[in-house]
């Protein structure tokens, strides 16, 4: 994302409201005054929502944030790493850093920076998530509704956040004694607990697990909590060169926007209620049809500079691995060519396994050359990649074109998104959304079978080497 103006440009403008407004600044030291106009301490999550391990879309939703801003102010940071939301806190009130990022509160909660000593400001809610009870085993009898499936406390409870534990409670019957003892983890470690039976039962993030759900498929969401969770950064407002540049920041359009774009790009792709089946049969065709087809596949993603699990994941898509797949509207083999396609790219046998491989791995290629000439952030260009994959290059060009009607710079697969499902074949725009965030989502899958060596990751080895 490139910005509208330098930041320089919009302090100077929030300099200027200040003096209209009457406000002014507290004397500073040098020393001070120099700290303050160039390194900011940043208390960040040890574990963020999206782990930056497990996703193959970037460093993580709060690190581009974070980076966002450092690139607004000409920042540095230094950075304490912590997971308990209640200590950053206090780490923020005895003047041990500047900034919290990527912590959260029940936005109902008497909790925060809510005391009018306290030097902590809160910033605006940039998104919120609902917490969850996480357990292991059969999915409770949806019918009996609420949060009637706890009789009594469970023994032991691993929560990624005190505070969310702590909201729960009301509505199960905890006591506070009880809370008090859950044990705060990261979530990795809380699901970890809860599959290996130390834990009866988790309190996470409820889109976190879900990030999580593909590679912890004994363990399912129990209970839901009533109240939302906030998302916002915190910071010292003593700090006033700083808190100035963070409201400017943080009042900017554009910023919202990235939060928004940073979200879908993050956790867009998640289903809304997983399919447990589909997860099973993904790792079990990993596990059984992969093998025969990985050399063939490691291959035309070299040939064609491409990421071979990326092709793995479009081809479970198109076909579920079976060669012989045909579909009523004519496209055939493991990659679904139109028999046009295959004309036109040398393919004579679209049951062929190779050339299927090799005929859709160049169709890819070619789509992704077209869209030089947009200017595209390379992961919103696999996007749109995807999409013309789907529904032709010449549906593509029009979805751009409906997306800048609209107003927008069609540059975005949220704006492709929606022009997609404006077009007059609405069904057919549906499609290439659901094959997009499909595709998303299987890449993420076997990205995280590789990196947690997973053991369906040995047979997606020969794809990964270097």
């Amino acid at each position: 994302m490139s910005w509208s103006c330098t930041w320089a440009t919009k302090f100077r403008v929030a300099a200027l409201a200040m003096l209209i407004l009457g406000m002014t600044w507290q004397p500073m030291d040098a020393a001070r005054l120099e700290r303050d106009m160039v390194v900011v301490r940043v208390i960040v999550p040890a574990h963020e929502r999206a782990e930056a391990r497990l996703s193959p879309y970037g460093p993580g939703y709060e690190q581009e944030l974070l980076a966002a801003f450092l690139d607004f102010t000409g920042r540095e940071a230094a950075y304490r790493f912590m997971d308990d939301p209640n200590q950053a806190l206090l780490a923020l009130e005895n003047g041990e850093a500047d900034l919290a990022v990527g912590f959260s509160f029940a936005l109902g909660q008497r909790r925060g920076p809510n005391n009018i000593d306290s030097p902590v400001q809160a910033g605006p809610v940039y998104a919120t998530y609902t917490p969850a009870v996480i357990a292991r085993g059969e999915e409770p009898d949806q019918e009996q509704g609420g949060n009637g499936w706890f009789t009594r406390e469970p023994d032991a409870v691993a929560c990624t956040d005190p505070a969310l534990t702590e909201s729960l409670s009301q509505g199960v019957g905890w006591e506070n004694q009880f809370v008090q003892a859950c044990q705060a983890m990261d979530l990795a470690s809380a699901l970890d607990g809860v599959e290996g039976e130390e834990f009866a039962l988790a309190v996470v993030d409820e889109d976190g697990f879900r990030l999580w759900q593909p590679f912890y498929q004994e363990l399912h969401v129990e209970a839901q909590g009533e109240e939302e969770v906030a998302l916002r950064w915190f910071w010292r407002g003593d700090r006033e060169i700083l808190a100035l540049q963070l409201d400017t920041f943080w009042a900017d359009q554009e910023v919202q926007e990235l939060a928004q774009e940073l979200d879908e790009r993050y956790f867009g792709f998640l289903p809304s209620e997983p399919n447990i089946s589909e997860l099973e049969h993904i790792l079990a065709t990993m596990t059984t049809e992969v093998d025969q087809y990985a050399d063939v596949i490691a291959r035309e993603a070299a040939n064609n500079g491409m990421d071979p699990l990326l092709i793995t994941a479009v081809i479970y898509r198109e076909s579920r691995f079976r060669a012989d797949a045909r579909s009523h509207t004519g496209v055939r083999g493991l990659m679904q060519l139109t028999s046009s396609t295959a004309s036109m790219l040398g393919v004579s046998d679209r049951l062929d396994p190779e050339q299927s491989i090799q005929g859709g791995s160049a169709y890819l290629r070619m789509i992704w050359d077209e869209l030089e000439e947009f200017g595209l952030d390379p992961w919103e260009r696999w996007c749109f990649t995807l999409a013309g994959y789907n529904q032709g290059p010449g549906n593509l060009r029009r979805a751009i074109r409906l997306a800048q009607n609209a107003g927008g710079e069609g540059k975005t697969w949220n704006e492709l998104r929606q022009a997609y499902l404006r077009m007059n074949s609405g069904c057919r725009g549906r499609e290439a959304v659901r094959f997009v965030d499909s595709v998303r989502y299987y890449y993420y899958i076997l990205h995280g079978l590789v990196v947690l060596s997973r053991p369906e990751a040995q047979h997606l080895a020969a794809l990964v080497q270097d």
